[in-house]
């Protein structure tokens, strides 16, 4: 038989967990409840296009955005990107300009570069090419 105790912390930590205010709570997932960037579906674009791009499970983005039927997904839907910290607002899809770096992309829209970094999953700034795509977030 359990000490009174361990039961007692057990307690604690499952209702820790229902209020959800942990991420580690068991079948939980770490990206519940995070509101995240969103972005409109483009087209010919999946479910699982879409969540490879931004790093999160094809299944997390679908329950985020409570979607049940992945096929039913629409070009212009708009989708809530999970677990993307610290960016806001509608993300879209730049083409880089000729002569660009990662400093004046950054200016030009006024995004600090660590975040250009994380969300386009670069490992190097000399990695951008002018005429390559650049997700972007945009104020609305």
């Amino acid at each position: 038989m359990k000490p009174v105790w361990t039961m007692l912390i057990r307690i604690a930590f499952l209702l820790d967990c229902s209020s959800r205010k942990y991420s580690n709570c068991p079948g939980r997932s770490p990206y519940e409840g995070t509101a995240g960037a969103s972005l409109y579906c483009p087209a010919r674009d999946t479910l699982w296009d879409i969540a490879a791009r931004f790093g999160v499970p094809w299944d997390e983005l679908a329950r985020a955005n409570g979607i049940d039927d992945a096929s039913r997904l629409a070009a212009g839907d708009e989708l809530v990107i999970p677990g993307i910290q610290g960016i806001e607002g509608l993300l879209v899809t730049e083409s880089i300009p000729f002569g660009e770096d990662l400093t004046s992309l950054s200016r030009r829209y006024q995004v600090p570069e660590d975040i250009l970094v994380r969300l386009n999953h670069l490992s190097s700034p000399a990695r951008l090419y002018s005429g390559s795509s650049l997700i972007v977030p945009e104020d609305r």
